[in-house]
């Protein structure tokens, strides 16, 4: 009897005991999603009270290139034009969230650890650099070869060396690299272009990122790797920034401006929309005026403007270009600058 006590204690210990372990290591466990696909959880265990444990546990984010199916779009779509190309690939991703920030630099990340890429979460500049370096691509690791290309300065990955800024840094490097070419003045036909200009001031930009904005390993004291960006970025001065705009008043003057204007834009071409010169620097750090990007896209003859959106949508929807040129109107835009992608 004594014997058979002592059997279902024991059973139930080695039952109840892996369990409070458990228990006990998740009140502190602490997990950090990794662009690679793995999570690293640190948890001190109730009988590891005083010594940290590292486990690595493999991990299918939903970023994963597989379950998009990205390998097959790109295959199914080698034989088409580049134009056909963006508008597939744009509509593909029709319907995805919107999100503040969505990429990084990875494991090689000094300040942020975010994922290279993803196919699930886009802001407007992310959904623009996915979209042209799928449609420049034959595989996907010519993609992310080409993406690198696009999101940093010469291809070299860094955080200080990202295309922040469209107007000094994503444009002009990317038409030095002849990924796009400016068509504003060759769309506007008889329209007057204009010219814009900002003072960029990247220093005071960086220094005034929310701690939010370095996304890195949590034991990362963000006051010293702040401090070691300001270091970085001492001999940095501020830059002044030109583009050219066809002005929202000059299309809208006549209908018949309006529907030459739309009849110009070809489909897969980049928008970009040019904001009035007004100071941001109290808020951001640094004023800047291209305040938003999207795709042209023609269905039917009709142009629409394909793009992720921040506002009520909170994802990539499209909306007929009329109407959104109709809604820029009312709010601080002059006017808005045309890209064509241009094959790889």
């Amino acid at each position: 009897m004594l014997l058979k006590k002592i059997v279902v204690f024991l059973i139930l210990l080695t039952f109840f005991v892996p369990i409070q372990n458990k228990l006990s290591a998740k009140r502190v466990r602490k997990n950090i999603i990794l662009p690679s696909s793995y999570v690293i959880s640190y948890y001190k265990t109730k009988k590891n009270l005083n010594r940290w444990v590292k486990q690595i546990v493999y991990y299918s984010p939903p970023y994963n290139y597989k379950e998009a199916g990205i390998e097959k779009l790109i295959e199914t779509l080698s034989n088409q034009s580049l134009e056909k190309k963006v508008e597939a690939i744009s509509h593909h991703f029709l319907g995805r969230r919107y999100i503040r920030w969505p990429l990084g630099e990875g494991f090689i990340g000094k300040y942020d650890h975010a994922p290279l890429y993803r196919f699930d979460r886009f802001d407007c500049t992310t959904y623009i650099e996915t979209v042209i370096a799928l449609a420049q691509s034959n595989s996907l690791k010519e993609f992310i070869i080409t993406l690198n290309k696009i999101r940093y300065k010469n291809g070299k990955i860094s955080f200080l060396n990202r295309n922040h800024f469209p107007i000094i840094d994503w444009i002009p490097n990317n038409i030095n690299q002849n990924v796009i070419t400016d068509i504003t003045s060759k769309v506007a036909d008889q329209f007057p272009v204009e010219k814009a200009s900002t003072l960029i001031d990247k220093r005071e930009w960086f220094l005034s990122l929310p701690y939010s904005r370095f996304r890195v390993s949590y034991w990362v004291n963000k006051y010293q790797l702040i401090s070691r960006l300001y270091k970085e970025l001492e001999k940095s001065n501020p830059v002044e920034g030109k583009i050219k705009y066809i002005g929202l008043n000059t299309i809208f003057d006549s209908y018949k401006n309006l529907n030459h204007f739309l009849d110009n834009i070809p489909s897969g071409t980049i928008i970009n929309v040019v904001g009035s010169h007004y100071s941001l620097s109290s808020a951001t750090g640094s004023d800047y005026n291209i305040t938003h990007q999207g795709f042209c896209i023609r269905k039917n003859g009709i142009p629409y403007f394909r793009h992720a959106s921040s506002t009520r949508w909170r994802g990539v929807v499209e909306v007929p270009l009329k109407l959104y040129l109709r809604i820029l109107l009312y709010k601080q835009v002059v006017g808005i600058n045309i890209l064509q992608v241009n094959p790889a």
